[in-house]
């Protein structure tokens, strides 16, 4: 799934190409999205003559804002991607269209062959819209104090933890996966088993991870790809992600171990990221075994 460095990635692409572009012609295809504009809505009809002014993020949403108030907003899902065309040959090649913009400076296409994208529609009026009501802040917003009051009460482990929207916005599971690693704490260790000055170290590893990663382009991993149909190139600094059975980059004595946990793969370095007590250890595997295979 495009994490918060692959949208963000997006969005800087979307504004260098894009930005003041006029509308001139929209085509949805007739497929269901995870979630579409509420019936009724003529979006379609609303967008086109307007200019694309300015492309914001927010989590893994990405909000096109136009000159006329209104706003329309992309959520990538688990495949979804962002083409851009210039020719119709190019257009002619991508399959999987279900929006499709014509503008006076190229065609957009949002591409999703799993249709766990989403679309909306947030008009001029409107001062919020549901697809954000529930999000949480961004890592640089938050402060390991908050964190450390999140997660009191909470057995919870830390990468599920971090990959929650409602308590943390925009962090998936490879940067949950890395920043566990950089700050030296098992992925699957229950947050409430994690002192208050560790917070402190944590938060500074993901925002560290998700910078690099940004600059990097992101990852590119099966369907991510750029506007351009660039790859990113954050992959090849992952330190554990994909790693398993290959030598800890800091340790060097250990290799990396893969487990699945809650029907996602974890990473991480026996011997950098020890779990504390063996009641926290009996916990993870029990866990892990009751995970869907």
């Amino acid at each position: 799934m495009p994490e918060l460095p692959e949208v963000e990635t997006f969005r800087r692409d979307l504004l260098a190409r894009l930005k003041g572009a006029r509308i001139e012609r929209v085509e949805r295809s007739s497929l269901r999205l995870r979630a579409d504009p509420a019936p009724g809505t003529n979006w379609r009809a609303l967008l086109v003559g307007t200019r694309l002014d300015d492309v914001e993020r927010r989590g893994k949403f990405l909000i096109l804002l136009l000159d006329s108030g209104d706003r329309l907003l992309l959520h990538l899902g688990m495949s979804g991607r962002l083409r851009f065309a210039t020719t119709e040959s190019e257009l002619t090649q991508l399959s999987h269209r279900h929006c499709t913009l014509y503008t006076s400076k190229g065609v957009l296409c949002f591409i999703d062959a799993r249709r766990f994208g989403m679309l909306g529609w947030w008009p001029r009026q409107e001062c919020s819209h549901a697809f954000l009501d529930k999000l949480a802040a961004e890592p640089w917003a938050l402060s390991a104090t908050q964190l450390h009051a999140l997660s009191r009460g909470r057995s919870r482990a830390l990468r599920d933890f971090l990959c929650d929207q409602r308590l943390i916005a925009g962090v998936g599971n490879i940067y949950a996966n890395e920043a566990a690693f950089e700050a030296r704490l098992h992925p699957c260790r229950p947050v409430d088993t994690i002192g208050r000055v560790r917070w402190f170290s944590l938060l500074e590893a993901l925002c560290a991870v998700l910078e690099r990663a940004i600059e990097a382009g992101g990852s590119s991993l099966r369907d991510y790809r750029r506007l351009d149909d660039k790859s990113g190139y954050f992959s090849v600094e992952w330190k554990v992600y994909g790693r398993n059975n290959e030598p800890c980059q800091r340790c060097q004595r250990a290799r990396v171990r893969r487990l699945l946990f809650h029907g996602r793969s974890v990473f991480w370095c026996p011997r950098c990221q020890v779990l504390p007590r063996a009641s926290v250890r009996l916990a993870v595997a029990k866990a892990a075994e009751r995970a869907p295979s």
